[in-house]
């Protein structure tokens, strides 16, 4: 059987992901460099490279190049 995706669930799932994306916006602004940032939501939060640069309010390329330094 497949996941009855109503209207509703979809809303609370989206309002979930909205309200994760605050919290992890505010745990964020703790971490002291764009090293870490990046770590952080692309390693354990699994976020996308153009999302994690939104976040940070850094370049997708910023991203990329941190992307290579932490994968060494």
């Amino acid at each position: 059987e497949g996941v009855d995706m109503d209207k509703e669930s979809i809303k609370k799932d989206l309002d979930l992901s909205i309200a994760d994306k605050e919290k992890d916006l505010e745990y964020i602004k703790k971490l002291n460099n764009n090293k870490d940032k990046v770590k952080y939501l692309r390693l354990i939060k699994h976020y996308t490279q153009e999302e994690t640069a939104t976040l940070i309010g850094i370049s997708p390329r910023q991203v990329q190049r941190i992307d290579k330094i932490i994968k060494m």
